[in-house]
């Protein structure tokens, strides 16, 4: 689970299905204490590959009291399982999409600066220089992935 991250696992055990992660990154007792608190509302993240299913699931969780914030597709919801980033923030709505390591733009931003495929030359100042940071090796294995699927 540690190499795929929980969303990719739970994917794999579960392939037939519309798979979204939500309600994963606290305890149940804190749900129930904060579910339909006053404004702001808790912030509940979630992560799925399938649009009309986030749309149902985004659905769910403001019925049950609290605001969805999709972070990504499943393969993003590494950055709040537990031991990740976003694992047990209580926080509102804003405050999680203001937090840079789960915006879901903050993702796509990075994935497009670190792509090594790209030829040196074409690499903008911060692309080239996050290439060459250690932190980036999986960025560059991906970018080494979608190099031979082409």
């Amino acid at each position: 689970m540690e190499q795929n991250g929980i969303g990719i696992t739970s994917q794999k055990y579960l392939p037939a299905t519309r798979l979204v992660r939500a309600f994963n990154t606290m305890n149940y007792m804190i749900f129930a204490r904060e579910a339909n608190r006053p404004d702001p509302k808790l912030a509940i993240p979630m992560a799925g590959d399938d649009p009309d299913a986030l749309r149902l699931a985004e659905g769910l969780v403001r019925d049950a009291g609290f605001e969805p914030v999709v972070v990504g597709k499943l393969a993003d919801a590494r950055r709040f399982q537990r031991g990740g980033p976003g694992y047990g923030q209580q926080v509102s709505a804003a405050e999680l999409k203001q937090k840079r390591d789960l915006s879901a733009r903050r993702y796509v931003y990075v994935n497009r600066l670190a792509p090594s495929c790209l030829p040196a030359s074409r690499r903008s100042g911060e692309a080239a220089r996050a290439k060459d940071r250690p932190g980036n090796r999986r960025w560059r294995r991906r970018a080494r992935l979608l190099e031979g699927a082409r």
